[in-house]
């Protein structure tokens, strides 16, 4: 007989979880085009870097963790905030760089969609175990 660990007795994940591991996989895909397209090399790493931040929430995301979808908000404003200083120059400079222009926008939409997606399954989950458990 199998132990059942974390929310086993759920079968299926909510919308949000969907949403913010879909999100994720989108900045996983970014990554990987940022350090082929931009870089061309394995020097600089800032595309595996930014790939191994987007494993480190779709890996527990897969699993069946209570707590995963609470990643994705906490990763996204740790690479926000690492990210700060290149995020402002290329959404100031449009013109001399469309491509990272373009990149970072669309890198902090998914961001920000897996950030509100994660705290909403988080939040979900814990309403849910409150009308469960009176």
């Amino acid at each position: 007989m199998a132990i059942p660990v974390g929310r086993s007795a759920k079968t299926e994940r909510s919308l949000a979880e969907k949403v913010a591991l879909a999100a994720m996989l989108g900045y996983a895909l970014a990554a990987i085009e940022m350090q082929a397209v931009v870089f061309h090399s394995l020097v600089p790493p800032i595309g595996i870097i930014n790939l191994l931040a987007a494993l480190a929430v779709i890996g527990p995301l897969l699993g069946r963790w209570r707590w995963a979808p609470l990643l994705a908000p906490i990763v996204s404003l740790v690479v926000i905030v690492w990210a700060f200083p290149f995020i402002v120059l290329d959404l100031t400079h449009p013109s001399e760089d469309a491509h990272g222009f373009v990149w970072t926008l669309i890198v902090l939409v998914l961001l920000a969609i897996a950030s509100v997606a994660g705290a909403l399954a988080v939040l979900r989950d814990r309403a849910a175990a409150a009308r469960s458990n009176p």
